[in-house]
């Protein structure tokens, strides 16, 4: 199986053909091979780099109807692809069949969102005659694009954020060097394809986003480069904060990871808790920044709340991905399976109790 190219410039392309210069992305749920990748290197990076900053002044001057038609194209490739993408996804990261699904239909609601506010980015009219000789004056505020932006996303909605990084630095004029995580490569690249090909059918002989694959250690020299505006970045604190001590004066924003909490009070509707915490807490193996990982029930029906819980998680499916019914799919990887396990023993040794399942 050839491998499959990165989107350097204007098109697919390849640092080599040796297994040095490959990377397997494994389905974590059978532990096959989903695709063979090529791996970019700095020569590569630094080309796209270049190659971004020269198309920037190009895209910035697109009119507001060319970027709404480019992301509304994506948006409906999207959609003529969604089974497929999904499938993708699945075969990627684990994630159950139908929240793959779920997670492209968010997409293409994303770009389309993308689409419409490219339309309208407005400015500002204020007055200026708050002080004597400023009568009749008026101030004129507009929004620029700031150029090219480096987005970093993580494996674990490998559709979606990479919309949320794309789509809104399309719509307002900006160029984007995407990295998507290592574990889901696939994704991002069919992504960029897809915006490839858009602007093709458009008749635009450049491609305002390029991806590159390679790892977040090998893309630190690049951080505080000039050529980049702006990183836009999803994972875990203690990467993001390590990303801010080493910008230069690029602009920053971080989406990190949470520690979500759910109260139910003693006036709740403890059926529709119930039902939407089992989802929240177990949906993908919990591996979602926003998964359910403490719960604070009012004492009064903390006994009735545990039996409907634990009746509700006792029937979540286990298991194979690509069954329409699965809820918990694998883990991403052997490493955090462990780590999951290790946080299990240090809390049933400082007094926490297992109510249902086992841990060996």
């Amino acid at each position: 199986m050839e491998a499959q190219k990165f989107i350097i410039k204007n098109d697919y392309t390849a640092s080599g053909e040796n297994s040095v210069n490959v990377l397997h992305i494994i389905n974590p749920y059978n532990n096959e091979i989903v695709r063979t990748v090529n791996k970019t290197n700095p020569e590569d990076i630094n080309e796209s780099l270049n190659y971004l900053t020269s198309v920037f002044s190009k895209y910035k001057r697109l009119p507001a109807y060319t970027r709404s038609e480019l992301l509304e194209k994506v948006a409906h490739k999207l959609k003529e692809r969604k089974e497929e993408l999904a499938g993708l996804l699945t075969n990627e990261t684990g994630k159950p069949i139908k929240l793959s699904k779920i997670e492209l239909d968010r997409a293409i609601f994303t770009f389309r969102t993308g689409a419409e506010e490219a339309r309208r980015i407005e400015g500002e009219i204020i007055p200026l005659d708050q002080l004597k000789g400023s009568e009749n004056k008026q101030g004129y505020i507009r929004r620029f694009p700031i150029g090219l932006i480096l987005g970093i996303t993580p494996w674990n909605f490998p559709v979606n954020l990479v919309a949320h990084k794309l789509a809104p630095a399309l719509a307002s004029g900006n160029v984007v060097l995407l990295k998507p995580a290592s574990a889901s490569l696939c994704c991002g690249i069919e992504i960029a394809g897809i915006i490839l090909e858009s602007c093709r059918e458009l008749g635009l002989d450049y491609t305002p986003v390029n991806v590159i694959t390679s790892s977040g250690g090998e893309i630190e020299d690049f951080l505080s480069d000039d050529r980049i505006k702006m990183i836009s970045f999803t994972g875990s604190p203690l990467v993001g904060w390590g990303i801010k001590k080493k910008l230069s004066r690029q602009k920053l924003s971080l989406e990190l990871g949470g520690n979500a909490g759910v109260i139910v009070d003693s006036s709740a509707d403890i059926n529709s808790a119930v039902s939407k915490i089992a989802i929240g807490a177990f949906a993908h193996a919990g591996q979602s920044c926003i998964s359910v990982q403490r719960v604070f029930v009012h004492s009064s029906i903390y006994k009735e709340f545990q039996v409907k819980l634990l009746d509700e998680v006792s029937r979540i499916k286990y298991g194979n991905p690509f069954e329409e019914d699965t809820l918990v799919g694998p883990m991403i990887n052997e490493t955090e399976a462990k780590r999951a396990e290790r946080w299990i023993h240090e809390s049933l040794e400082n007094g926490g109790r297992i109510l249902t399942g086992r841990c060996t």
